[in-house]
C-alpha cells in the first residue's frame, strides 16, 4: 500500500467510486456498510499530521488525529504545537487522545488516563470523543473508555469487525 500524499488521495478516490463513506468514530456505527474510518496516531510529528489534515480536507475528507500527550518526541502544550492541534481540529478533523498506557506508573493508569484527556481537552476548548491506545499489543487494553464516555477504537466493534490497515512498523 502506498502511504504517501498522492498514495492517500488515490485511496479515497477508489473507496468513492465503490461507494463507501468516511466516517467518525464517536459519530457512527462501525456495523454500518461501506464506512472508511480513517485515524492518524500522532507519534512522531504534528507538523506532517497537519499535512495530511490539510490534504484529506482538500479531497472533503474527515479524519481522526490521535494525540500522544505523552510523546517524548513532540511537547504537545509548546505555542506552536499547540497551534497545529487546534488547526486540525478547526479544519474540521476530530482530534482524540492516543493513551500510552505505560506513561506513568501501573497503578494509576485510571489516573493518568483522565489527567491526559483533561490536558487535551483543555487545549482544545472542547470535549474529545475517542481515544486509541499506543501500542496496544505490546501492553494490552484496561477497559478506561467506557467510565468516561469515549470511544476506544480498539474496542471489539471498532477493531475485531472491521478490515484493519496501518503504516505502523513493528518495534
Amino acid at each position: 500500500m502506498d502511504f504517501s500524499k498522492a498514495g492517500l488521495r488515490k485511496l479515497i478516490r477508489d473507496y468513492r467510486e465503490i461507494g463507501y463513506t468516511f466516517a467518525d468514530f464517536a459519530k457512527s456505527n462501525p456495523l454500518e456498510p461501506a464506512q472508511v474510518f480513517l485515524r492518524h496516531d500522532v507519534d512522531v510529528d504534528l507538523e506532517l499530521a497537519l499535512e495530511m489534515a490539510t490534504e484529506e480536507r482538500e479531497c472533503n475528507v474527515g479524519a481522526t488525529f490521535f494525540i500522544l500527550v505523552s510523546s517524548n518526541l513532540y511537547n504537545y502544550r509548546s505555542a506552536r504545537n499547540s497551534r497545529i492541534i487546534r488547526e486540525i481540529a478547526a479544519i474540521g478533523h476530530s482530534v482524540g487522545l492516543h493513551f500510552d498506557p505505560t506513561s506513568g506508573s501501573i497503578d494509576r493508569i485510571g489516573a493518568n488516563f483522565v489527567s491526559e484527556v483533561s490536558a487535551l481537552e483543555d487545549l482544545l476548548g472542547e470535549q474529545i470523543r475517542s481515544f486509541s491506545y499506543h501500542k496496544p499489543s505490546t501492553y494490552g487494553l484496561p477497559d478506561l473508555g467506557r467510565a468516561h464516555s469515549l470511544v476506544d477504537v480498539y474496542s471489539q466493534k471498532y477493531f475485531n469487525c472491521l478490515l484493519y490497515t496501518s503504516d505502523a512498523a513493528d518495534e
